[in-house]
């Protein structure tokens, strides 16, 4: 089994929350422990919580029942896996006789979960499960959903980045009480991203001395887009006007990059170990000094994934073609907690 992103917190912590009512819910109370952490806390996004959202750990050996569970015909069935080529998790909720059967299916890695009520030496029934869960794109690709305890009572928690590109949070939480699905809420943690550069390969000097002190602030203004809508958009930053046959250079190449990545380039000294993905990727004229070059950005990925690193490659234009001259990679990490919401 996977490990569980985890809350569990003892339900007398609550009460003391600040700004934790007898009506707050779980994802208020833990909004406002948020709000009291300090920004150096963060560098591992919701872990911060932990001493309120304990990680519990679902990677030990499946019980005798939970193996007899994961080939169950009725769960193959329920998981769309009724000829078994995928491989099913089972999770037993806390504290119950409930357990979550599920699978992790296609390109985007999508979850497909039956939930089973289940004890050793009476059949196992499949039950409903919680309502709304992953919403209308499902629970796919960054996220999944597993059991947990929040606040001393079992719940089922979708969790994981938002995206391939951030480190953005929605944490949806349904608790389970009295034999039933309660209400949901989400806890919605929004990040300050920081910027370093990881990788630098270079065969230009000049220009990549240059390069280096705008390479943050160019990673900065690529990461604020929202790389999933860009295609084959233009992306601008603000160098000074280049020339005419440079901006038509960086126009075709964009045209071309529809169909074809290119290659980051490590000039020899290493394999071009770096993938550059097809989601995003731009081509935009860039001054530096007194010259003229056309960059190509996009987050590193093979195809259409994408990552939290960003990768440049820098060309000049000799005689109508592009040359590689520079190749940096700059990773996107949590630098503080942005907001906090409870919804």
């Amino acid at each position: 089994m996977h490990r569980l992103f985890g809350l569990a917190v003892a339900a007398s912590l609550v009460a003391g929350l600040p700004g934790a009512g007898a009506a707050a819910t779980p994802c208020e109370a833990l909004a406002a422990r948020a709000k009291a952490l300090g920004p150096q806390a963060w560098s591992d996004g919701s872990q911060a919580l932990g001493p309120w959202l304990q990680i519990e750990n679902g990677d030990g050996e499946p019980t005798a029942l939970e193996a007899a569970l994961a080939k169950d015909p009725a769960v193959l069935k329920a998981t769309a896996n009724e000829d078994g080529n995928w491989t099913v998790t089972v999770e037993r909720m806390p504290g119950s006789d409930i357990y979550a059967a599920s699978t992790f299916q296609g390109t985007l890695h999508c979850q497909t979960t039956a939930f089973v009520e289940a004890s050793p030496g009476r059949p196992a029934r499949l039950i409903d499960g919680p309502p709304g869960v992953g919403g209308e794109g499902g629970v796919c690709w960054t996220q999944s959903a597993d059991f947990a305890r929040v606040f001393g009572q079992p719940a089922y928690v979708e969790h994981g980045s938002n995206s391939d590109t951030t480190a953005d949070e929605d944490i949806r939480i349904i608790p389970w009480a009295d034999g039933r699905w309660g209400r949901a809420c989400t806890l919605k943690l929004r990040y300050v991203p920081a910027f370093r550069v990881v990788a630098r390969k270079c065969r230009d000097a000049k220009a990549c001395a240059a390069l280096d002190r705008k390479i943050l602030a160019i990673a900065e203004a690529y990461g604020r887009q929202d790389q999933n809508a860009q295609g084959d958009a233009a992306f601008a930053y603000p160098s000074g006007r280049t020339s005419e046959a440079v901006r038509r250079a960086a126009a075709a190449a964009a045209k071309r990059g529809v169909m074809e990545s290119p290659n980051w380039p490590g000039f020899g000294a290493e394999a071009d170990e770096r993938p550059v993905s097809s989601s995003g990727l731009a081509y935009f004229p860039l001054k530096l000094g007194s010259r003229d070059y056309v960059a190509a950005i996009s987050p590193q990925g093979v195809g259409w994934r994408a990552s939290r690193v960003t990768l440049l490659i820098l060309y000049s234009l000799e005689k109508g073609a592009l040359v590689p001259k520079a190749g940096y990679a700059v990773e996107q990490r949590i630098g503080a907690l942005k907001s906090v919401a409870a919804q």
